[in-house]
């Protein structure tokens, strides 16, 4: 059901511009590396979609706790003809061992009075997707356990602070894409663990 899954926007299309610096980085003055990739609530799946049009050597691997997702994720990247990647089912990546780069994208707006509507079709599934700080600080920290590189998306809105948690766990961000819109200001960042 695609109104179960959080629709693509201006944070989607920073964190792909975020991640392609990520991706420069860890290639840098290298010929030839294969990338393991690690998309920590892949929603839609786009933001692995591009992953995988930016270098034949990138593998990814998109993970979602919700249901709805994996099913739109695996669509988008038409699975399983798609042998690069893999979608999976599971709670802020703590299925994943290890990855070169992780990327997060939390949902921080606050749901809508009528994202209420859509509990009931979704199973309730819609509304876990929507601000949840506890899963925000989730996604951090695996995403932190998970890779050297991390890529994450946050919004002057959002209720955790990402940057707080990356420089805690021994990061230091390198590059910083911001997109200043009419209420909030949206940042991508990228930081390497030191």
């Amino acid at each position: 059901m695609e109104n179960c899954v959080y629709e693509p926007s201006d944070d989607t299309f920073l964190a792909i511009e975020g991640l392609k610096k990520a991706i420069e980085y860890a290639t840098q003055g290298k010929h030839s590396t294969v990338l393991d990739i690690v998309d920590i609530g892949s929603g839609t799946g786009l933001i692995s979609k591009d992953a995988l049009e930016i270098a034949p050597d990138i593998r990814i691997v998109s993970v979602d706790i919700s249901p709805y997702a994996v099913e739109a994720t695996r669509g988008t990247l038409n699975i399983p003809q798609e042998p690069r990647a893999l979608v999976v089912q599971c709670d802020a990546g703590k299925c994943v061992w290890r990855a070169d780069i992780a990327v997060f994208n939390p949902p921080y707006l606050p749901p809508s009075p009528e994202d209420s509507l859509l509990e009931g079709l979704c199973n309730g599934w819609y509304l876990k997707s929507l601000v949840n700080p506890e899963a925000m600080a989730r996604m951090c920290l695996e995403a932190s356990r998970i890779a050297p590189i991390v890529v994450a998306v946050y919004s002057s809105l959002s209720p955790v602070d990402i940057l707080k948690c990356l420089r805690g766990r021994g990061y230091e961000v390198i590059a910083t894409l911001k997109k200043k819109l009419f209420f909030e200001d949206l940042y991508s960042i990228v930081a390497v663990r030191r």
